[in-house]
């Protein structure tokens, strides 16, 4: 009988076990904490005080501006073709005008077939100058190029010197535009659109392998005998562009660029022949 009991209760206990320890695993699975992957987040953040740089290309460079105004007289820029240019304008504000004329003296040796020298107003009515050697410009303005040859002889006073000196004249109420390189001059070219200044008095120089001074801007179409005079140093006088001046000027240097003193420019007084001679010289281009 007892062996008849332990038969009937032992499925009976093993069955109370198993129900034990299926009731255990399940108050033990609810409790236990919930796995989680999250992470903690990536940052970026650096230390104060650091700035991460940006990706760029470009090469180290300087800009230098004069503030206030400086004068100028005496001093001369070095540039370079290779990432070395300058900018330049006026502390004063300009009217549009009509006509301009712009003066400048410069040395280049010529190892590009084309220099581009400078531009006048290039954010409004730009007005740009090229040299091709020899004596050869380019008067680029109004999507239109005009070539211009100053070889023509008209001033025997002038003596030899190591500066370029150029002057470029756009009358516009003539519709005509001139170059003068020292004692030549070019022929009048008549425009093939009527040109007007916006009167910004901005002239940017991109860079050539050479040096740059005495740049001048008026607001109206120079006479032969205000282009002699500059050509000649003053000789009948001091002169001032009316619209920028080298004596009150503001400028902007990009790159590899150097200011330093100017070579100088010896001046001789005008004689009373020569006077006379320059009289008659004007009569005739007038």
């Amino acid at each position: 009988m007892v062996m008849k009991m332990k038969n009937y209760l032992l499925p009976v206990f093993m069955l109370v076990m198993a129900t034990l320890v299926h009731g255990v695993k399940n108050h033990a699975n609810a409790t236990k904490a919930p796995r989680t992957t999250t992470h903690a987040p990536k940052t970026t953040t650096r230390a104060p005080g650091t700035t991460l740089a940006p990706n760029t290309t470009t090469h180290a460079s300087t800009t230098t501006t004069a503030n206030p105004p400086v004068n100028l007289e005496g001093k001369m820029f070095t540039m370079s073709l290779g990432g070395g240019g300058m900018s330049f304008s006026a502390p004063h504000a300009q009217p549009r005008s009509s006509s301009v004329s712009v003066c400048l003296r410069y040395i280049i040796d010529y190892t590009s077939e084309d220099s581009q020298i400078f531009t006048l107003s290039p954010s409004s009515s730009p007005l740009t100058l090229g040299d091709k050697g020899a004596s050869r410009y380019v008067l680029s303005l109004n999507h239109y190029d005009y070539s211009l040859l100053p070889n023509v002889y008209v001033w025997s006073m002038m003596e030899p010197e190591l500066w370029t000196s150029v002057c470029v004249v756009v009358d516009s109420g003539r519709n005509v535009i001139q170059a003068f390189h020292g004692s030549h001059m070019s022929i009048r070219k008549l425009l093939s659109r009527p040109y007007e200044w916006s009167g910004e008095q901005v002239l940017d120089f991109s860079g050539f392998d050479g040096q740059l001074t005495d740049v001048q801007v008026w607001d109206y179409p120079l006479r032969s005998s205000e282009v002699y005079n500059y050509m000649s140093g003053g000789r009948f006088g001091r002169y001032r562009g009316s619209a920028l001046s080298w004596s009150s000027v503001w400028y902007k240097l990009y790159g590899n660029t150097l200011l330093e003193e100017a070579y100088g420019r010896p001046v001789k007084a005008l004689g009373r022949s020569q006077g006379r001679k320059l009289e008659t010289v004007e009569q005739q281009l007038k």
